[in-house]
């Protein structure tokens, strides 16, 4: 980071001192939320459905850059500095999560702002499809991201063992009752110098894999059940915010939109979800990879 920019995020940061955590962060985005932000999807959804079926059987995988300026993401660095990290757990159900360091090794702030998410859900919301059908007699609509922002901080030597992620799921006594996740959202706020890559992994051949490399503003969406790891990092610090694509049940009296069947957890389907991904010519690793897992709750 330059030394000037870097002097004028810090002065911004210590102006905004008193802030609280969450309210900061929308502060940092609606800084320049009226910057251009080229979107560009390395492998869109699609939404046509398969004979006899009516459901589109494709995964969903992509990628998106500049959907946060490198400003914006300093800002987001500072900011969740200033709020502390601690070790990263690992949920082992039951709402129970664990230290496991033999799975997991890095660092963990979590956030929860509704602010910043809206902001970040505005700019992506075009790319992600608006339904899924997870089971044969339900349909999902997609309604925004989870206001629960995880950062995680990776040093050399920090990784995330092969897995895949949970859903989030609303509290009952909550005003979205009823809402839960099927996809993760990962953004990059930083690229490290060496290692940190998400990768996703063909589960009869882990050595399979498709590499995405951490670069500031870069965001990463795929459904929960795609497996994958965060790669040990080599070099320098990583940087990154896990947060989940939030659903809602649609009526059944609603009338059927596109949508897409996510794979089954633990299934012959959930790996042929995953291998339908790796065989995705633009998702292929070609020496500029592609950063980092989360939770299994």
């Amino acid at each position: 980071m330059p030394g000037s920019s870097q002097k004028m995020i810090m002065a911004d940061i210590r102006k905004r001192a008193a802030v609280p955590a969450a309210e900061a962060l929308e502060l940092a985005l609606q800084t320049s939320i009226d910057s251009p932000h080229a979107v560009s999807v390395a492998r869109p959804w699609a939404s046509s459905g398969a004979k006899g079926s009516g459901r589109a059987q494709q995964r969903t995988c992509f990628t998106a850059d500049s959907v946060m300026s490198e400003e914006e993401c300093c800002k987001l660095i500072e900011i969740s500095e200033a709020s502390g990290y601690d070790k990263a757990l690992v949920n082992v159900g039951g709402g129970r999560q664990v230290l496991m360091t033999d799975v997991r090794s890095s660092s963990r702030c979590i956030i929860d702002s509704v602010g910043a998410a809206t902001i970040l859900w505005e700019r992506l919301r075009h790319l992600i499809p608006p339904e899924v059908v997870p089971g044969v007699a339900t349909r999902w609509r997609a309604v925004g991201l989870n206001e629960r922002l995880r950062f995680l901080r990776y040093s050399p030597g920090d990784y995330f063992a092969p897995h895949c992620d949970g859903c989030y799921v609303r509290e009952e006594a909550g005003p979205r009752h009823g809402q839960r996740s099927y996809m993760t959202c990962m953004l990059y706020l930083n690229t490290p110098d060496k290692g940190g890559e998400t990768n996703f992994l063909n589960p009869r051949d882990e050595e399979d894999a498709v590499r995405v490399r951490p670069r500031a503003g870069l965001a990463l969406v795929f459904d929960h059940n795609l497996l994958h790891e965060g790669g040990r990092l080599v070099e320098g610090i990583k940087y990154a915010v896990r947060t989940d694509v939030m659903f809602e049940r649609i009526p059944d009296d609603v009338p059927e939109g596109p949508r897409i069947l996510p794979p089954r957890p633990g299934t012959t389907a959930a790996s042929a979800g995953v291998r339908e991904a790796l065989d995705e010519p633009s998702l292929r690793s070609t020496g500029d990879s592609w950063g980092d897992g989360e939770d299994l709750r």
